[in-house]
């Protein structure tokens, strides 16, 4: 596991302990494990065993609208306890292809 947490950071103002934080930790624990039990999930290996970045639907949403140069590759719908439903994970890759 990690040694960090992201206990101290704010998502949203004065939220230090609300759901936002718990849908982080949920997020910050993915690892290759996870996705056996995913639906529709990546081969393990596209997942780096380390240095990287993993993010939401929501936040992949957001960078596609601001058009922000990062890939999100899809990794598969994980289920995060505590959570309803299904959540999409992506992983960010900030390597551009130039076609120059």
């Amino acid at each position: 596991m990690n040694d960090y947490s992201f206990w101290q950071v704010d998502i949203i103002e004065n939220d230090q302990k609300g759901p936002h934080i718990w849908y982080t930790f949920r997020l910050e624990r993915i690892n290759r494990e996870a996705f056996r039990e995913a639906i529709y999930p990546a081969t393990q290996d596209t997942l780096p065993l380390r240095n990287y970045v993993l993010c939401s639907e929501a936040v992949q949403d957001i960078i596609v609208r601001r058009n922000v140069p990062v890939t999100g590759l899809r990794l598969g719908l994980c289920r995060f306890k505590g959570f309803p439903d299904w959540h999409e994970v992506f992983l960010l890759d900030n390597r551009r292809q130039d076609n120059d």
